[in-house]
């Protein structure tokens, strides 16, 4: 349903957009519940959140509830942290049994505790931070939903300025806000992996074959989410989920090839992300090298 030609042509149209995610949120209200878990499926911006939104998808009984929060607290202008948390409650609180929201949500102790009140599991998807860099120069250059694309398009016109833009930063303004370096995005998300019964995938590892990656090691992500989620893992099940992950008739989908940054990526910015954030490589799992 949400990957059919209607639905994308409804997500890409700005006047149909809000109609179309009102209509599909009531439609998960009307269906019977299920018996599964709630489900966050959080993930760093540019991490992989389709990909891993393709698997829950794929899973017998598993529904979006076409819910997504950014958790930003006070840097949303006029925003608070503790208004970000009630939001946050308030739509945990609203998923029935057998649905999922999507977000990206920094870890705060806070908000942990409120997924955990919620008896929500999480599963955290990461990517190789050069991959995000890359992914992210180019979805604020092509997103015109995006707040900061007028912006982008105005001051950082080459890609190369993009990316350097993304590394680095870019500062906010009178008109609104911009983004923080990667160094900062990264370290928002990393206290999440040492957090109990959170369930930490590599878009790397999910993509398969098919992105460049190991169809085995697809299988033994797939495996694990669904053990992690309770659900049954028998090799039939996980070969049918596993066939239905990569997507790329995802929205945001563009290349989705797991090292497409090593032909991209200028050597200057490879060097650069490499020694903004080697403490954060290396506490991800990433070389370096």
């Amino acid at each position: 349903m949400l990957t059919s030609k209607l639905a994308r042509r409804v997500r890409s149209n700005p006047r149909l957009r809000p109609i179309g995610i009102a209509g599909y949120r009531l439609y998960t209200r009307l269906r019977p519940a299920g018996t599964g878990p709630t489900v966050l499926a959080n993930s760093i911006p540019k991490a992989g959140t389709h990909v891993l939104m393709s698997l829950l998808d794929s899973v017998a009984g598993m529904r979006f509830a076409g819910t997504h929060f950014a958790y930003t607290g006070a840097d949303r202008p006029g925003g608070s942290n503790e208004q970000s948390l009630r939001e946050l409650r308030s739509l945990v609180r609203r998923l029935r049994p057998s649905q999922y929201m999507t977000g990206h949500i920094r870890h705060q102790p806070d908000i942990a505790a409120v997924l955990a009140e919620a008896g929500c599991r999480t599963i955290l998807s990461i990517r190789d931070p050069r991959a995000i860099v890359l992914s992210a120069a180019n979805y604020l250059h092509s997103n015109e939903r995006h707040p900061l694309h007028a912006r982008v398009l105005r001051e950082y016109p080459d890609l190369d300025d993009r990316i350097h833009a993304v590394v680095v930063g870019i500062p906010s303004t009178d008109d609104g806000p911009g983004i923080p370096g990667i160094t900062q995005r990264l370290d928002r998300y990393i206290p999440w992996l040492s957090e109990p019964g959170v369930c930490v995938v590599r878009y790397e590892d999910l993509v398969g074959s098919q992105g460049g990656g190991s169809d085995q090691q697809q299988r033994t992500v797939v495996s694990d989410v669904l053990r992690f989620l309770g659900l049954p893992a028998g090799d039939e099940e996980v070969g049918r989920v596993a066939g239905s992950v990569y997507s790329p008739k995802s929205a945001t989908f563009r290349r989705g090839q797991i090292d497409s940054w090593r032909q991209e990526l200028a050597p200057r910015h490879v060097e650069l992300v490499n020694d903004m954030c080697e403490q954060q490589m290396r506490r991800l799992g990433y070389s370096t090298i």
